[in-house]
């Protein structure tokens, strides 16, 4: 029961990270129209948060290793919510892609912490499994980013709909 729930608790971070990494997809046209870009420069908001996401990957393996998945974990919790919170209210192009890093730099924090989660509390058979479970919870929070993001960010608005979701953040935060 308790391998459940620890493991359940990095599963949620994940889930915020994919919601989070996913919101920008909802928001493209309003992205354009926001900070006066065009497809192009749109485009750099998810290159530029692949490639951190990518060129995180060996040194975040080494970070899980030396400080700790809980530490990890809540660093990328803390990360991705900055970046979230700071693209809800960034007033320029820069400060959105600045934003966008740290989110990608979040994100790439937890599914290798999830996946060292798996391993630590549940017996080898089951490896496969729970890392596929909780790869489909992270398809739920690109469903979450589409249904709900999408509807809240044509009801509220850029910035309540940014900052209203960073608010899952602090929440898996301080589950963590």
């Amino acid at each position: 029961v308790r391998a459940v729930g620890v493991w359940s608790i990095g599963v949620a971070v994940y889930f915020v990270a994919v919601i989070f990494r996913t919101s920008l997809g909802v928001a493209g046209l309003d992205a354009a129209d926001r900070f006066h870009v065009n497809a192009s420069a749109l485009s750099t908001f998810s290159i530029l948060q692949l490639l951190v996401y990518a060129g995180m990957q060996i040194p975040v393996g080494l970070m899980v290793d030396r400080l700790g998945t809980k530490k990890v974990l809540a660093l990328g919790a803390v990360l991705f919510t900055i970046g979230q919170l700071g693209f809800a209210f960034s007033p320029s192009y820069g400060t959105a892609l600045a934003s966008r890093a740290l989110l990608g730099c979040g994100d790439a924090m937890t599914f290798i912490s999830v996946l060292r989660l798996g391993t630590r509390w549940f017996p080898a058979r089951r490896g496969p499994m729970v890392a596929q479970l909780a790869a489909l919870v992270g398809m739920a929070g690109n469903l979450i980013s589409t249904l709900v993001l999408a509807r809240l960010l044509h009801s509220i608005g850029w910035t309540q709909a940014f900052a209203g979701s960073a608010l899952a953040g602090v929440v898996v935060l301080v589950l963590t």
